[in-house]
């Protein structure tokens, strides 16, 4: 599911960063709907102290990455590193299917193919696949 760059990436995250106990692939990458362009979407679980540790250590930042973190005690997920953003822990619907999948409901913006400028379309909510891949 990662590639080998992503993977050697994440093994130096959760070795540097303790109190990561689990790391999610979302999104297209997660449901065989990415492309060249698609950037690597995942979910943190973590202990109080993760959040400070990433943003102390901004090398291991990538653009090309979407890092949500749970926060305990919060209501939901929110954005390390890059444009704020947030995602709560009821309206994803959360719901495992075994050690190593989850489903989660996604709500997105589909705009219409003849409108360039995404004012008219369509919301798709749907129920998408997550894997685990740490540990």
């Amino acid at each position: 599911m990662l590639s080998a760059e992503i993977s050697s990436w994440l093994r130096e995250v959760v070795t540097r960063v303790p109190g990561i106990r689990e790391v999610w692939l979302l999104g297209s990458r997660a449901n065989g709907t990415a492309t060249a362009a698609s950037d690597w979407d995942l979910l943190i679980f973590g202990d109080h102290t993760v959040r400070q540790r990433l943003l102390a250590s901004p090398d291991l930042h990538r653009a090309d990455v979407d890092f949500l973190l749970g926060d305990p005690g919060a209501d939901g997920f929110s954005r390390v590193w890059g444009e704020a953003g947030t995602l709560s822990r009821s309206s994803l619907s959360w719901a495992l299917q075994s050690p190593i999948t989850a489903t989660y409901r996604s709500v997105k913006w589909i705009p219409d193919d003849d409108n360039p400028h995404g004012t008219t379309g369509r919301f798709d909510d749907s129920r998408k696949r997550a894997v685990r891949v740490f540990p």
